[in-house]
């Protein structure tokens, strides 16, 4: 999940990180759809509708509300670090199942399998899989989803 790979459409609503005080804040795309957003009423002089990953930012800790040109996945506020890759996950909840995935060892297929977020878990990156890797990025996660309480 360093890179976006297959999987372009990333949800409307994000955890993406504040740039004004660092914790969990909230994106929605521009049009509220599926990113990257196809602008039809901005096309180029090649009659192709740019893309666009415009939207608004609110952070309720601090109280900012602005616009955002999401830089994905730098902008993720779910993300791990592993030997120079990333991991990253749209919202908590996802990075709670990728998490119960990495744990699960043997069971991966089942907690896969049973997932609403299959298709994610299919495209991470197998050096995050390996046994040597499991430990320290679950600790990673496990760190992250301590920084910030459930909703």
């Amino acid at each position: 999940m360093t890179e976006l790979y297959e999987y372009t459409r990333l949800p409307p609503r994000l955890a993406v990180t504040c740039p004004v005080c660092g914790a969990e804040a909230r994106f929605l795309s521009r049009a509220g759809t599926f990113l990257p957003v196809r602008l039809a009423a901005d096309v180029d002089a090649d009659g192709r509708a740019p893309l666009s990953w415009d939207g608004t930012l609110s952070c309720p800790p601090c109280g900012v509300s602005c616009a955002h040109r999401l830089n994905w996945p730098a902008d993720a506020f779910y993300r791990v670090e592993h030997r120079g890759a990333v991991l990253w996950a749209h919202d908590r909840a996802m990075m709670a199942d990728i998490l119960r995935y990495l744990e699960a060892g043997a069971r991966r297929d089942a907690v896969r399998k049973s997932s609403d977020r299959f298709v994610n878990l299919v495209l991470i990156p197998s050096p995050f899989l390996t046994a040597k890797a499991r430990d320290p990025v679950a600790r990673k996660i496990r760190a992250r989803l301590s920084t910030s309480p459930p909703r």
